[in-house]
């Protein structure tokens, strides 16, 4: 994974448990191997079936689907947003650089 120093800093609030993060600049990480995540809406679900997710980008910034015309699903190729809703809501940008 590489992300830049909001990214840090946001991944470091999400991990506290923080009410929102506390970024003042929208934060770029990329994840080659992928991930495996519970939710696409609860940011702390840790029950759900797993979803596997691809080599993606992440713009961590608190986006909203209405303003953004983003779908909220997770989708293998394209933009969506996850988690929308919460304060915790970014851009994964799905696919290989």
């Amino acid at each position: 994974m590489c992300m830049d120093a909001a990214s840090m800093q946001w991944t470091a609030d999400f991990e506290a448990h923080k009410p929102k993060p506390t970024n003042t600049v929208p934060g770029i990480t990329y994840m080659l191997a992928g991930a495996t995540q519970r939710s696409d809406t609860n940011p702390y679900d840790k029950t759900s079936p797993a979803i596997s997710v691809g080599p993606h980008w992440m713009i961590l910034w608190p986006f909203d689907p209405k303003a953004t015309g983003l779908p909220t699903k997770h989708r293998a190729t394209g933009a969506y947003i996850m988690w929308a809703g919460t304060p915790y809501a970014h851009v994964h940008i799905m696919g290989h650089p």
